[in-house]
């Protein structure tokens, strides 16, 4: 049997791509992948089983300037589909999806596994159609996150798979006590939600007890930085790309979480982002905004909390000092362990449901 993996992006920006590679090799299956470096412009390169893929297309920015990266894209793909074949595919996000729905639709029906993360365009109701036909005819979809159904149809063939990695290196330490004076809310991850995160360094600039740490790739429309240097803001410190083994390093230097994404759009209302895994494992409180599934989730789980940017300074200040002087490590410790035996479930239950798929 032979299996294509198609992805839009390069390794290191999809950590949960790893899980699939572990699991065709187990089952001694040959597989290739197309990554897609956004990066550059150049022919086609095939290293070893990797298809990479060169197009400029930046993250951000007009998506009309796109239209020809994802056409060049689509003409890449069907290129490889042709030149050899291929039994079954698994295929992540929507625009992947819909770039060659015709060649799921017409020729992989039911042989292909289609891995959906994140809401795009499903506001215009011919995309959600596309989305939720494409779902129906796939073997199984795999969704990160439950939220998706205020948009979704509820199709028997939907798997919950979460986008939980480095579990190897999970914690049962936690640093929120052990700092008498500063404590570090770190972003570890793209770093995006400009509006958002400078409301929230807004309500924090200067403060004798709150540091914020952004550690990752930042979006091309994103300026946060440079309003810090601007607004000579002191607390907030900013460090570039990582390797995701890196993460449990990276850390240990981090007591709390920013998962401040605003509640303006279905894609932060319904989705369940790393952090929150990343809130489980490596044993740090994480902060979210309110009205969103990812805050009900915290706020029932008890891992963290919730906080409304648009309240102003006074509330979200209230709502950290509050949540860190009545902090208990133990009940914390059992929340997280608790919620993170009910995620490696889910995990077991889609891993079978993959190899049921080979």
């Amino acid at each position: 049997m032979n299996v294509l993996v198609i992805t839009s992006f390069l390794k290191n920006m999809m950590p949960y791509l790893g899980k699939y590679e572990r699991i065709l090799k187990e089952e001694n299956i040959s597989y290739d992948i197309v990554l897609w470096d956004r990066e550059k412009n150049k022919e086609t390169e095939k290293k070893e089983n990797e298809y990479i893929i060169y197009s400029k297309c930046k993250l951000g920015g007009n998506k009309i300037f796109k239209i020809y990266s994802y056409w060049k894209y689509r003409k890449e793909i069907l290129k490889i589909l042709k030149n050899k074949k291929y039994d079954k595919i698994i295929i992540f996000n929507t625009l992947p999806a819909i770039a060659i729905c015709d060649v799921l639709i017409k020729k992989y029906n039911k042989n292909y596994l289609f891995d959906y993360r994140d809401y795009t365009y499903e506001k215009y109701s011919c995309y959600r159609y596309l989305v939720n036909y494409i779902i129906k005819n796939s073997f199984y979809t795999m969704i990160s996150s439950k939220g998706f159904f205020l948009f979704l149809k509820k199709e028997r063939n939907i798997v919950l798979m979460h986008n939980i990695s480095n579990i190897e290196q999970c914690e049962e330490f936690v640093t929120l006590k052990n700092r008498s004076k500063k404590i570090k809310i770190g972003y570890v991850g793209l770093i995006r939600y400009e509006r958002e995160n400078k409301n929230l360094i807004k309500n924090i600039k200067n403060s004798s007890r709150y540091i914020l740490k952004y550690v990752g790739k930042i979006y091309s429309n994103c300026h946060i930085q440079k309003y810090c240097e601007n607004n000579m803001i002191n607390n907030v410190y900013f460090k570039g790309e990582y390797n995701n083994n890196e993460k449990n390093k990276i850390y240990k230097d981090i007591d709390m979480i920013n998962a401040v994404y605003g509640n303006d759009s279905y894609e932060v209302r319904t989705a369940l982002p790393n952090r929150l895994y990343d809130c489980l494992i490596f044993k740090k409180p994480i902060i979210v905004s309110e009205n969103t599934y990812l805050a009900n989730l915290v706020k029932k789980n008890k891992i963290g909390i919730a906080i409304d940017l648009n309240k102003g300074k006074t509330h979200v200040i209230e709502k950290l000092d509050k949540y860190v002087e009545s902090f208990n490590e133990k009940d914390f410790l059992n929340k997280c362990n608790m919620l993170l035996s009910k995620i490696v479930e889910d995990e077991d239950l889609a891993k079978n449901k993959i190899k049921e798929f080979f």
